[in-house]
């Protein structure tokens, strides 16, 4: 019952997950059980300039990410969870804003820039990514496991 309730309040995410996955002929991969919810992750049919969208119960990546931007997008996954129908403004249009438009083309910043924002930090934290070396990295198993996000939902 409780995983209705996650869905229906998860409902336009996965509305618009559905759209991305068909406009993107992208393919199912695997599931993931994160946070105590499963995620289906997708990877587009090609390479569309390298981006990531976690929304509701579904992980969409472009086919050259790696693990770490998977785990990446399960801790945006977490306020997905968290934050329901708000979620796309909140979270999904401010990175996006941040990203594309504000970092890459008004000031010239790039990779670092981004993920030490509020909202991309926060996703790295729950995903267990950390900074080791200037380098985004897994955190070790013993600093972070899905067990420990339960208080986080």
């Amino acid at each position: 019952m409780k995983y209705f309730f996650l869905f229906l309040w998860q409902l336009p995410q996965h509305i618009l997950a559905g759209v991305l996955i068909l406009l993107t002929r992208a393919r199912y991969t695997h599931t993931v059980r994160w946070c105590n919810r499963w995620i289906r992750v997708y990877r587009t049919a090609r390479a569309n300039g390298r981006w990531g969208i976690s929304l509701g119960f579904f992980t969409i990546l472009d086919p050259a990410f790696n693990q770490v931007t998977e785990r990446h997008e399960l801790g945006h996954g977490v306020d997905s969870c968290r934050m329901g129908p708000i979620y796309l403004f909140w979270v999904g249009f401010w990175s996006a804003l941040m990203h594309n438009l504000i970092g890459s083309r008004i000031l010239g910043r790039g990779y670092e820039w981004y993920y030490t924002r509020r909202v991309e930090a926060r996703a790295d934290r729950y995903g267990g990514v950390v900074w080791h070396n200037g380098q985004r990295v897994l955190a070790n198993a013993s600093e972070l496991t899905p067990d420990n996000c339960q208080n986080l939902v």
